[in-house]
């Protein structure tokens, strides 16, 4: 392939590296570690951590961002508030089967929890009050996209179905084939 025929490669603008995105690595593999990849929340928690550290991800890894900020809590408060997050960010989660109102109860449980998580530890953990919207809004909107995974089976049919076309491709590369259909 020549230089004008090679497909444009997405270049992230300077905010969004500053900001960590543009740098998402899926894994090159198949089956059953990609499976395992796409139901592990680990890649998810890691960017609300790095994301309350204030860093940045870069195509070499995570570094402090350039705009000099400062965390938006202790490290104690991040390992606290990482682990009420593992509560709705795990695979049970994803793949369960919730209905609409299972969501929205989840969600209101969830809004409540991280808003108490907020008030009651901002002294301890130094969380600054004007952080406290972007601290909520960054760790709903992740917990939303996993709920909405596990809405009406979604999650677990998608794999179901995955498997059953896995399945079928290999049954059919194992069959023998038969010359001229005699036998």
């Amino acid at each position: 392939m020549n230089e004008e025929q090679q497909p444009m490669q997405y270049q992230p603008t300077p905010t969004e590296e500053s900001m960590g995105f543009g740098y998402f690595q899926a894994p090159q593999k198949v089956g059953d570690e990609t499976i395992k990849w796409q139901l592990d929340p680990v890649d998810v928690i890691e960017e609300i951590e790095y994301y309350l550290k204030a860093y940045m991800r870069t195509p070499e890894g995570w570094k402090p961002n350039d705009f000099n900020a400062k965390p938006m809590m202790t490290a104690e408060g991040i390992n606290c508030f990482l682990g009420t997050l593992r509560n709705y960010l795990n695979k049970n989660v994803v793949l369960s089967n919730l209905t609409e109102t299972d969501v929205k109860v989840i969600m209101r449980d969830v809004c409540r929890t991280l808003r108490v998580f907020l008030v009651s530890n901002h002294k301890q953990f130094e969380i600054k009050k004007k952080n406290w919207d972007q601290i909520k809004f960054n760790a709903e909107n992740q917990i939303f996209a996993f709920l909405l995974r596990a809405k009406d089976n979604g999650e677990r049919l998608r794999w179901m179905k995955t498997q059953q076309i896995m399945e079928q491709h290999t049954t059919v590369e194992e069959t023998p084939k038969k010359k001229f259909g005699l036998f």
